[in-house]
């Protein structure tokens, strides 16, 4: 009799605890996102792969999602105003939007066309592989050289910029060696 009581509250309970297990796996099934959704809009991978985020700021991805919204799937072109922009991308002031076009442009992420009159610019969004390579390296504040990161166009300019970094490297090296040599020259030195 004591099995039959025992078994009633181990099936009771277990019975209890499928139903709860049941209850939160419907909680946490979410529904994931329909595969041909016509409102969806991409990025393309290389914005992320290619580490862009290190040289552009978070208001430029803003612009380029906005933009990839707007764009035509075929063509790639949209005609927002910045306003719309602004709007769309919860950025405050025009001027950050224009410099954000402005980055986009440069590294040619996107090609503006611009309009004649009140009508607005067209953007078109670039193939990613004519987009020029962030370059994310900044010479120190040490040297009282600061350039601010640009789009490398070629292996040839990637070259010389790394020559140039070479080159004052070693000069601070000679630099400091000199500055040793002279303190050491100028101090009274005595055999012991």
């Amino acid at each position: 009799m004591a099995m039959t009581t025992m078994q009633h509250f181990l099936d009771g309970y277990e019975g209890k605890f499928k139903k709860k297990l049941e209850e939160r796996r419907e909680k946490v099934a979410l529904p994931i996102r329909p595969r041909g959704k016509k409102t969806r809009l991409w990025i393309d991978n290389e914005y992320f792969s290619e580490r862009y985020g290190e040289v552009l700021p978070l208001s430029a991805l803003a612009v380029y999602a906005v933009l990839a919204k707007f764009a035509n799937a075929r063509t790639q072109s949209c005609y927002p105003s910045v306003t719309k922009i602004m709007q769309e991308s919860c950025i405050k002031s025009a001027k950050t939007v224009a410099a954000a076009l402005k980055q986009l442009e440069q590294y040619r992420l996107i090609k503006i066309s611009h309009s004649r009159g009140r009508s607005s610019n067209r953007y078109t969004l670039l193939d990613s592989r004519i987009w020029l390579k962030p370059n994310p390296v900044k010479i120190s504040a040490e040297l009282g050289q600061i350039l601010p990161s640009t789009p490398v166009k070629n292996d040839l300019q990637s070259h010389i910029s790394e020559i140039r970094e070479k080159e004052i490297m070693e000069d601070n090296k000679r630099i400091s060696l000199n500055e040793d040599s002279e303190g050491i020259a100028n101090s009274e030195w005595t055999p012991l």
